[in-house]
C-alpha cells in the first residue's frame, strides 16, 4: 500500500524514499554509496555463503569486525584479533547470510540521532556512549555532548543523501587517524531514543509535529550524562555510602520509571517469565 493512500486518513511522519531507506539499511549497500560520495568509513568487503575465504583473508588486515549485511541491536557481530581466531569462528559458523567484513577502528563510538527532510537537518543529538569497560558490551550511560566535526559529517551525508525522518547514524572515532568515519545507518527509532529528551530532543513529537505540519520549537541542546536505571541506584548509593563524589550523573530513566511505572512493571514480569519457562 503507498504512502499516498494512507495520507488520505492519517497525517504520516516524513519518511525517506525507498531506495534511500534500502541504501541505509543494507551494510555493503551503504558503505559502497559512502566510497561513492566521499565520506569517510572503514574498508568493507561483502562475503557471502560459499564465498572464498582465503581471497577474503588476502584483501584484510587484522583486526576485524564481521557483522550481518543487514541487522540490528548488536546482533551477530563479531571481532577478530588474528586470523587464527576468524579460521576458528568461520569452521562453525552457519553459512547462510551475507555477512560484511570491516577494519576493526580503534577508538570509540559516536553517534548522532536526527530528523531530517530533504536533506536539512531539523533536529539532531550527539552522543557517546559511557562504558564500564571495554569488554562489556552495553553502556551503563550516554554523554550528550555536541561535537561540530561529527555535525559536519553527518549533515554532508543527509544532504547528499537527501535524506527525510528519523535515523540513528553509528560513527566511531578512529584514535590512529585522528577523525571520526561512519560506520552504519538505522533508519528507525532507537533503543536510546527516551536519552535524547533529557537533552533537548523529543524525537517522537518533533516527528508527530512534522507529520500535521506544525512549525517545530526551538531547540536548545544541553549537555548532559543520561544513565540506566540499576547504575543510577548504584553510583547513587556509592556516592552517599562510599563517599565517590565522582560518580556523577544529570539523570536516568528512573524518571521516566517513576512518572509511568506499568510499562516496567510488565516488561520486567514477562521477562522472567520467560526466563522461568525457558529453564
Amino acid at each position: 500500500m503507498k504512502k499516498e493512500t494512507f495520507a488520505k486518513v492519517i497525517a504520516n511522519i516524513t519518511t525517506p524514499e525507498i531506495h534511500s531507506f534500502d541504501i541505509a539499511d543494507d551494510k555493503w549497500l551503504l558503505s559502497r554509496w559512502l566510497k561513492e560520495n566521499n565520506i569517510a568509513h572503514p574498508e568493507t568487503l561483502l562475503f557471502s555463503p560459499g564465498g572464498n575465504l582465503e581471497e577474503v583473508i588476502s584483501k584484510i588486515s587484522f583486526p576485524i569486525i564481521v557483522k550481518p549485511r543487514v541487522g540490528w541491536g548488536g546482533k551477530g557481530i563479531e571481532i577478530f584479533e588474528n586470523n587464527d581466531q576468524f579460521e576458528e569462528w568461520y569452521s562453525g559458523f552457519d553459512h547462510k547470510i551475507d555477512l560484511i567484513v570491516q577494519d576493526y577502528i580503534k577508538g570509540y563510538d559516536i553517534d548522532c540521532s536526527l530528523l531530517g527532510k530533504q536533506g536539512e537537518i531539523l533536529a539532531y543529538t550527539i552522543q557517546r556512549s559511557i562504558k564500564y569497560s571495554a569488554d562489556y558490551p552495553w553502556p551503563y550511560g550516554l554523554e550528550f555532548k555536541n561535537q561540530e566535526e561529527i555535525l559536519a559529517i553527518v549533515e554532508d551525508l543527509v544532504k547528499k543523501f537527501n535524506w527525510s525522518g528519523i535515523v540513528h547514524i553509528d560513527l566511531r572515532y578512529d584514535e590512529v587517524e585522528k577523525r571520526a568515519k561512519l560506520i552504519e545507518m538505522n533508519p528507525r527509532f532507537w533503543a536510546s531514543v527516551t536519552a535524547s529528551i533529557f537533552a533537548g530532543v523529543n524525537f517522537p513529537y518533533l516527528a508527530c509535529l512534522t507529520a500535521l505540519g506544525e512549525e517545530l520549537p526551538i531547540i536548545k541542546l544541553e549537555d548532559k550524562v543520561v544513565v540506566r536505571s540499576g547504575p543510577a541506584v548504584k553510583m547513587t548509593w556509592k556516592r552517599i555510602i562510599k563517599n565517590q563524589k565522582n560518580l556523577n550523573f544529570d539523570n536516568s530513566f528512573l524518571e521516566f520509571i517513576a512518572k509511568d511505572p506499568l510499562p516496567t512493571i510488565i516488561g520486567e514480569t514477562l521477562e522472567y517469565y520467560q526466563n522461568f519457562r525457558n529453564r
